[in-house]
């Protein structure tokens, strides 16, 4: 397996000087985009007007990937709390990551978890001029904290030592969160919210059989990006009139990789000949993004032929919004990856249609790909693919139309932990 790359918020800008290119645009917006959702996910929280909340916590993910397995994604935890009283003397703070209140769903198909709640973050938390500002970095393997983790619990207790678990003593207890995990009504999976958001950002529940870890946001992100890596490829191979044969070569290849991640290589027959060489690596196109074949993806083929990513990673969204102990801003956040996904699965689609009627000219009679609506196809694929990574600006409104960025950001924020002060009556 080619490893797989850390996902990056930047996407390929336009390699070669002849055409025009859309690389430092991308990176410009792509740069504003993560400053403001990152800011956003920082302070979201703090400001909700309830009196019970004090802060929050959320995964953050180094991309320190290990192949074969959900390692540099949530591997590392950031909680803010404001409003907070220095422990008393021959006192500290300790911050605990707990494992699920509440077991749903059937045998676990993921395999064994990397980790072992609970899990013990600090025995020392900082609080200067009443708030806390705490970063924990991970673990040397870079574990996915997620995998096992879905509650947070911080106690007072005394100084200087390092106990396997936290208190029994509920006085000890002083701030709690969880990630909600009531069963979701009539979820033919028998699923909580908690769940689905693991296949979203730990690993699908068919993992032995797909062998793809890391979740379908990971998954969705980094395809999307090698499509648009691919057809900025593609666009800069062609030189109107004077392209080459080689270079016709090369951007055959280039339609044939994008379609290979748009179709998955169960359905790249869908759009190209049967005959046709596999260019990617069998197990990163072995789930394709776009469903491009209904009856044969999904349904009675699930575990080996699953809808595509965009498809599938609104399935799981709409059950976590479908939750019923989900706050409002979950299902906020659930809307705006929907609206998210919706546009980059139309815009995915718009590339697949480029990249087929490329593909068609190039294999039909060569010198088509020399022709001007060769150069107009191969501007609209990179327009399209940019899109659905990065989303649309508009210059009209300033306001971005969100596409698969947008979604992973939203994502994150699924997966946050509101503190509170109300604690649980039992651990």
């Amino acid at each position: 397996m080619t490893p797989a790359q850390p996902f990056s918020a930047q996407p390929f800008p336009a390699p070669g000087p002849k055409r025009r290119h859309y690389g430092p645009l991308i990176a410009i917006i792509a740069a504003l985009l993560v400053v403001c959702i990152v800011a956003g996910l920082v302070i979201h929280g703090l400001l909700t007007p309830t009196h019970a909340i004090v802060g929050q916590a959320f995964y953050t993910s180094t991309g320190q990937i290990t192949p074969g397995t959900a390692q540099g994604i949530a591997d590392q935890m950031q909680i803010d709390l404001q409003n907070v009283s220095p422990a008393p003397a021959g006192k500290s703070y300790y911050v605990w990551l707990l494992g699920d209140k509440v077991k749903v769903g059937g045998p676990d198909l993921t395999g064994p978890p990397p980790i072992q709640p609970p899990i013990l973050l600090t025995n020392n938390l900082p609080v200067n001029n009443g708030s806390i500002h705490y970063f924990f970095p991970g673990d040397a393997q870079h574990n996915n904290l997620l995998s096992e983790t879905s509650r947070l619990l911080i106690t007072e207790e005394d100084a200087n030592h390092t106990p396997r678990a936290p208190s029994t003593d509920s006085a000890t207890w002083r701030y709690f969160a969880i990630i909600p995990q009531q069963p979701i009504p009539g979820d033919p999976t028998q699923l909580n919210a908690v769940s689905h958001i693991r296949h979203l950002f730990y690993n699908e529940s068919s993992i032995k059989v797909l062998g793809l870890p890391g979740g379908l946001d990971f998954w969705l992100s980094r395809n999307t990006e090698k499509v648009l890596e691919w057809s900025v490829t593609a666009r800069d191979d062609w030189y109107g009139a004077q392209t080459s044969a080689a270079q016709v070569d090369l951007m055959k290849h280039m339609f044939i990789r994008i379609l290979d991640y748009l179709d998955g290589v169960q359905n790249f027959h869908v759009d190209l000949p049967p005959n046709t060489p596999l260019l990617v690596d069998p197990t990163d196109d072995r789930v394709s993004l776009l469903t491009v074949d209904p009856l044969g993806q999904g349904g009675a083929n699930l575990a080996t032929n699953p809808p595509g990513y965009i498809d599938h990673t609104q399935l799981h969204v709409e059950q976590v919004a479908r939750a019923l102990d989900v706050s409002s801003d979950m299902r906020l956040h659930a809307s705006n990856i929907l609206t998210a996904l919706k546009n980059a699965g139309g815009w995915l689609s718009q590339v697949r249609k480029d990249a087929v009627a490329l593909y068609n000219m190039g294999n039909t009679d060569p010198t088509q790909l020399q022709q001007p609506q060769a150069g107009q196809l191969l501007d609209d694929m990179v327009t399209q693919a940019t899109y659905a990574y990065i989303g649309q600006l508009d210059p009209v409104t300033n306001q971005v139309h969100p596409g698969v960025t947008q979604a992973h950001y939203e994502i994150q924020k699924l997966a946050a932990l509101p503190i509170t002060t109300d604690l649980p009556s039992s651990l």
